[in-house]
């Protein structure tokens, strides 16, 4: 909306801007999270040596790579703003404590074990409906959506990252389901509301939300300054 081209339309679209982002970040695994290690206890009054962790030459950073476009609009002198965008996210070598077989006699351990999805859109609006020497009412609301998905868990079993034992409730890893998903028992009533029967480790919902944003207002009188803000 810089360009000379563009004045013919400022009267009503006031500003335009297009953006694209691309960006790389990484996260480190524990430190020394790859080295084997003994561990040593009292035993009969003397110093026992035992297993300790497992250890993981194979262990690297996890990485996430991102892209982001969108456009920025401005209407009636920037009085009505309107913000629109995609972002798309991939991360690879997730870093999870995940338990090996029962017959390697291991501890858990930490490993990358695939790759998670997340993408969504993001739309902002600001309107000031009144804007004056000393009165300024401006108006705000967003709406947010996201797509979770474990695109791949390297051959792992699911297993859980928090919760109970198997028999009540967890958050659960499993390739396909969206990540940390609600695994526990599932109750099916009757018409009197009394419990049947109960399907056990079956899935409850997701602790992500797809759709989630804000609303707001900001009033300026002279020095005076008002703000409220709801999420949802």
């Amino acid at each position: 909306s810089a360009e000379a081209y563009f004045e013919g339309l400022s009267n009503v679209l006031s500003s335009a801007k297009i953006r694209a982002n691309y960006g790389l970040a990484g996260n480190f695994p524990t430190p020394f999270a790859n080295q084997r290690t003994i561990s040593f206890s009292g035993f009969k009054g003397e110093q026992a040596a035992y297993f300790g962790q497992a250890g993981n030459a194979d262990l690297r950073p996890e990485k996430t790579a991102t892209y982001e476009a969108g456009v920025d609009l401005g209407f009636w002198s920037d009085r009505f703003l309107l913000s629109g965008g995609f972002y798309h996210s991939i991360t690879k070598d997730a870093l999870f404590v995940v338990p090996p077989a029962p017959s390697t006699g291991e501890a858990n351990q930490l490993r990358n074990i695939g790759r998670i999805l997340n993408r969504g859109l993001e739309f902002n609006t600001v309107l000031v409906p009144v804007q004056t020497k000393n009165l300024t009412l401006r108006l705000n609301a967003s709406v947010n959506t996201l797509y979770n998905k474990v695109l791949s868990s390297g051959g792992a079993a699911p297993f859980n990252i928090n919760g109970f034992s198997a028999r009540t409730v967890q958050t659960v890893v499993q390739e396909g389901s969206p990540i940390g998903f609600i695994r526990g028992n599932y109750g099916v009533f009757n018409e009197n509301g009394v419990l049947e029967r109960t399907t056990a480790q079956q899935y409850l919902g997701t602790t992500i939300p797809d759709l989630f944003g804000s609303v707001g207002l900001n009033i300026q009188y002279k020095g005076w300054n008002l703000f409220a803000n709801a999420d949802y």
